[in-house]
């Protein structure tokens, strides 16, 4: 489950995950998303990672179909508010305790 910040959640569960060691990784996500993303761990520098994400996803809520073209600007700032909460987990989970962006 995703947590907007702007009141509304998206649920979905994430399955046929692969990993292709050292660098990818893939799944699919079905409920309120529906597709697939690709993770592709890049080395960046001596001692950093770039992750490229690329996540090609429909959602199923005829609400938020409905409304996409008005409310496209709202949608994309909730999408990078979850994405910032995203990459602070995944830093405190990995122990890294450099500032984000």
């Amino acid at each position: 489950m995703a947590e907007s910040g702007l009141g509304y959640r998206l649920r979905f569960s994430i399955d046929q995950l692969e990993l292709n060691r050292p660098d990818t990784m893939t799944f699919r996500a079905a409920g309120d998303l529906v597709g697939r993303a690709v993770l592709r761990f890049v080395p960046f520098g001596r001692h950093r990672t770039l992750l490229l994400i690329e996540w090609d996803v429909d959602v199923t809520r005829p609400w938020m179909r409905r409304t996409d073209p008005v409310l496209r600007p709202v949608f994309g700032a909730a999408h990078a508010m979850v994405m910032s909460q995203g990459e602070r987990r995944f830093r405190r989970w990995l122990g890294d305790s450099s500032p984000g962006r």
